[in-house]
């Protein structure tokens, strides 16, 4: 829930720029031209005499306001711009929504051909600015350490979850009905699942966001455990193994970007490793919490499984209660 809180107030203060944005624009706007003719329309009056270029853009600016408040009052076509001599991301034809982002602090919009040569336009989106509460960097050191250690808990859980199997192959394999060599595939298939997931968790992460990936992808590791915990047999416990390894491979993936999300360079020699020492041990403490679980009297070797769902759920419940 409190994942889904914070997009929310990051939309919210998108919308709040924008607002903000358009607000400035709307005050230095020229009045509206109801010929559209850019040459006629007249520049905004300022104290302090401009060069050339900077009124012909200013006029283009204006333009550019004018079109996009047009267009959402009521047009359903895009209205043509004419093209500025002094504003070259301006020589082209706009829809409203590409006017828009000519004037939204921390979006530029750059020249695109596409596949066909067409001439067209791309947003490129940055931070509002150096000082953007929004963007990681910017973040408390306490608040960014916690962050980090909660992608380290998450790492050492799925790579425990690589090896803990290894440590009751015996007892796993004599309730299954098969030899050691074939019950090593539950942790062999694992490893396999997670090099196979690898290649949509990075893609993914940079096109939804690293927290809905971290979220989505422990959500379906827990299933899949769960489902490992319950197989009624050899076959299907290494299918669940497999898409349980598919779905771990996103906290060793993503880390990498998480960290540079959140320090600079210089920052990073500590971050990443106080990542790394919890995060790439999580098999060697897997080995040990299976070397007490297999041997027991008290508990089934199954519980190699449930103990993971376990601290899988308490580190999902972090992170989806910790507003990062």
């Amino acid at each position: 829930m409190q994942s889904l809180l914070q997009y929310r107030r990051a939309g919210s203060a998108a919308q709040a720029q924008i607002d903000r944005d358009v607000g400035k624009a709307r005050e230095h706007m020229s009045p509206p031209d109801t010929t559209r003719d850019v040459e006629a329309a007249k520049p905004p009056v300022r104290r302090h005499p401009r060069k050339k270029d900077e009124q012909g853009l200013g006029r283009a600016l204006s333009r550019v306001i004018e079109e996009y408040f047009t267009n959402e009052e009521g047009h359903e076509e895009p209205v043509p711009i004419q093209p500025s001599t002094t504003a070259d991301n301006l020589r082209q034809c706009m829809s409203g929504g590409v006017a828009l982002g000519q004037v939204l602090t921390g979006i530029q919009l750059r020249p695109h051909k596409n596949a066909k040569g067409e001439d067209n336009s791309v947003f490129v989106v940055n931070w509002e600015g150096p000082e953007d509460p929004l963007d990681p960097h910017n973040w408390s050191v306490g608040r960014r350490i916690g962050v980090t250690l909660q992608i380290s808990v998450i790492a050492l859980f799925v790579g425990a979850a690589s090896g803990i199997d290894a440590t009751v192959l015996p007892q796993a394999s004599k309730s299954l009905g098969v030899s050691e060599v074939a019950e090593s595939l539950a942790t062999g298939l694992y490893l396999v699942g997670m090099g196979l997931g690898s290649l949509v968790a990075g893609p993914f992460s940079e096109t939804f966001g690293r927290n809905a990936v971290y979220t989505v992808s422990m959500a379906i590791f827990m299933i899949w455990i769960m489902a490992s915990a319950l197989a009624p047999n050899f076959g299907a416990q290494i299918v669940f193994r497999f898409l349980a390894g598919c779905s771990a491979s996103t906290p060793l993936v993503c880390s990498g970007g998480s960290i540079a999300d959140m320090f600079n360079s210089l920052e990073k020699t500590w971050s990443f490793p106080l990542y790394a020492v919890a995060g790439f041990g999580g098999p060697m403490i897997g080995a040990v919490m299976g070397a007490y679980i297999g041997p027991s009297n008290t508990v089934s070797w199954r519980w190699t499984e449930w103990t993971m769902l376990i601290a899988s759920g308490l580190v999902l419940k972090a992170r989806t209660h910790y507003t990062a």
